[in-house]
């Protein structure tokens, strides 16, 4: 069971709060047990703030990007190779 905050990374402002939570088959049953017991739920408010900052998110990451590719070709051209264009899909 793997749970992470959403805030931040998903949300990017600073108007939500959010979480998601990932689980195997076997661990699944018990995940959704607890959150009926628990009434954990999303609202539809913090749904539409989840989306806005998914159609934000791909402008918020552009800076990180340059890095990523740099050490991604560094690691591929590791045996004296030269990797002069990168594919992003």
């Amino acid at each position: 069971i793997s749970m992470q905050a959403a805030t931040k990374y998903i949300g990017g402002h600073s108007d939500i709060m959010f979480g998601t939570i990932s689980a195997n088959a076997k661990a699944w049953p018990m995940v959704t047990e607890g959150i009926r017991l628990l009434g954990v739920c999303a609202g539809p408010d913090d749904v539409f703030l989840a989306l806005r900052g998914l159609r934000t998110l791909s402008v918020r990451r552009a800076p990180d990007r340059p890095q990523a590719d740099r050490r991604r070709r560094d690691r591929h051209a590791g045996g004296g190779q030269r990797l002069l264009r990168l594919p992003r899909p």
